[in-house]
């Protein structure tokens, strides 16, 4: 490990709401509770994704508070559920950074966290334990796809053979740049909630090919992973039906697959009842035509 004491690392990160109020968010509580050390500069971007504007008291009082800590704080409303992928990608163009951190809103980081970014800022792309379950006992990711096993170790890691998920990722500058240079998206914005991590993790492993990206698996998080949670009926059909619009886009753009097989697909599922409604149909048959999420189609301005 460099030793990098004494230099300021700039640490962008973004947390996005939905359907929360801002004292709701187990993300932006834990934030609250950080240790920043004199090498880290933190600012958090709050970006409200909808359906309703947040608070302006709420606002103003988070604001203080994280003032007080030493935390820059900027809020963005937007309340037409704008595809996650866009929203990094705004923000990654539009604010300065060394390293930036996507956060859900259900995220809780520990308390050291931030230290743990400026003690390993030669990585390019650092990824924390992730626990969930019940009672976030069990360690479900980082994961090692070559040997199938999740990695429980905070240890170096050969970025080829893993994959894990987008909140608590730490991203530098460098590999931003990366991407640029390739002339990628950090986040291929044709997905807009289930998949991003997926993509992303399949262009890191071609970038790694040819350029050396250092991976590192330190530091610990809780996340509520949606795959543990339990939900009534209807929010479970609309997660299965998210997660049905992530299968046909990977399918049409990372596997070649052809749109009449895609077609074939979506009938089958039409025909067993596992699509039982017309948004459903519209939304399939969308990700069919036009190979993006329908919400990736709602763009952001670059003035905003």
């Amino acid at each position: 490990m460099i030793s990098f004491q004494s230099i300021m690392f700039r640490i962008l990160s973004t947390v996005i709401l939905y359907n929360s109020k801002i004292s709701d968010s187990e993300t932006l509580q834990s934030l609250l509770d950080i240790e920043l050390n004199d090498s880290v500069c933190l600012t958090l971007n709050i970006w409200n994704n909808g359906p309703s504007l947040l608070d302006e008291r709420d606002v103003s009082d988070y604001k203080k508070i994280a003032a007080s800590k030493n935390i820059m704080v900027a809020v963005y409303q937007d309340i037409r559920n704008v595809a996650l992928s866009k929203i990094y990608n705004f923000i990654i163009k539009k604010d300065c950074f060394d390293f930036f951190i996507p956060l859900d809103q259900d995220t809780e980081i520990s308390k050291d966290y931030f230290k743990i970014i400026s003690n390993h800022a030669e990585l390019d792309i650092m990824l924390p334990l992730v626990y969930s379950g019940e009672d976030y006992t069990d360690i479900k990711f980082p994961f090692n796809i070559a040997s199938k096993q999740v990695i429980v170790h905070e240890e170096e890691l050969n970025v080829a053979a893993v994959t894990s998920v987008t909140s608590g990722l730490v991203i530098s500058n460098r590999l931003v740049k990366l991407f640029a240079d390739k002339a990628l998206n950090v986040f291929d914005e044709r997905f807009a909630f289930y998949g991003i991590d997926t993509v992303f993790f399949l262009n890191i492993h071609e970038l790694s090919d040819k350029n050396n990206i250092k991976c590192g698996c330190f530091g610990k998080i809780k996340h509520s992973l949606s795959t543990y949670v339990e939900e009534s009926g209807q929010a479970s059909y609309r997660r299965r039906m998210e997660f049905l619009y992530y299968a046909l886009l990977y399918r049409l753009n990372y596997k070649g697959k052809s749109r009449l097989s895609i077609l074939s697909l979506i009938l089958a599922r039409l025909f067993t009842g596992r699509i039982r409604d017309f948004k459903g149909v519209k939304n399939a048959l969308y990700c069919l035509f036009y190979k993006q999420h329908p919400r990736s189609a709602i763009n952001i301005s670059l003035n905003k």
